[in-house]
């Protein structure tokens, strides 16, 4: 029987389990075998022993991992070239040999307001997983309630990485830092970066001469980091989006 694929974010995706025959439900209920995720690419790799690709794919609310064919499949060939970083769509299979990830069918590439688009629809489809949820955990003091509202915590910061890209008003905070201070921070990240991007301890110093703390700067960073603006290479840089 087919089964439509399911959007869903990386932190419930992460903390399913298996609940049957090539099947998994999520902490909120969700039975899925079929996945659609949107999301930023933030590596790719290529193993030199079965010439199978594999990605991070990271959304608000955390990571996905993506494996794909070899390089000159369809989907290994899209993951592969999809740049670093960018933003693409994945439907695949899920699975959990070694962790739960997805083994992809098809990798397409998309733009920020079509990754917009994908996170405000799953987090109508998320939020109405949780109200089924409250209504059982009523009464129930086994943490199910704490649990919840932990979840409202991950889609507060995705709905909050929608509305700071499309200058809302009145988003409540994904972080402690001032939005004014990440929104000036990204822009020196990005006036600043090379081909790996800027050294996170020279943008502390650049950053210090417009007035920022080191306390600033790590907070904006922090916040970029979750609202899917930055991402971190290796070496020790921060790289914009």
């Amino acid at each position: 029987m087919y089964s439509p694929a399911k959007g869903i974010f990386a932190f419930e995706f992460n903390e399913s389990e298996k609940y049957g025959s090539g099947e998994y439900i999520s902490p909120l209920g969700e039975v899925f075998c079929t996945v659609n995720i949107a999301g930023a690419v933030t590596a790719v790799e290529l193993s030199p022993l079965s010439g199978k690709v594999t990605a991070r794919v990271s959304d608000p609310t955390g990571v996905f991992i993506v494996y794909a064919g070899k390089k000159d499949s369809s989907a290994g060939s899209s993951l592969f070239n999809a740049p670093v970083p960018s933003f693409i769509s994945v439907t695949g299979e899920s699975g959990s040999k070694g962790g739960m990830h997805i083994v992809a069918d098809a990798v397409v590439s998309i733009d920020r307001e079509m990754r917009n688009s994908w996170i405000k629809y799953v987090s109508r489809e998320t939020i109405e997983r949780m109200e089924k949820k409250i209504s059982v955990a009523e009464g129930d003091e086994s943490g199910n309630l704490k649990e919840i509202c932990r979840y409202a915590g991950y889609v507060e910061r995705a709905l909050d990485a929608v509305s700071e890209y499309s200058g809302g008003e009145g988003a409540p905070a994904a972080t402690d830092a001032s939005p004014d201070n990440s929104e000036k921070i990204l822009e020196l990240i990005g006036l600043h970066s090379g081909e790996k991007g800027v050294l996170i301890e020279e943008l502390i110093r650049i950053s210090a001469s417009f007035g920022f703390t080191e306390t600033d700067v790590k907070g904006a960073i922090k916040s970029l980091l979750e609202d899917g603006e930055c991402y971190l290479p290796a070496g020790g840089f921060i790289r914009r989006l």
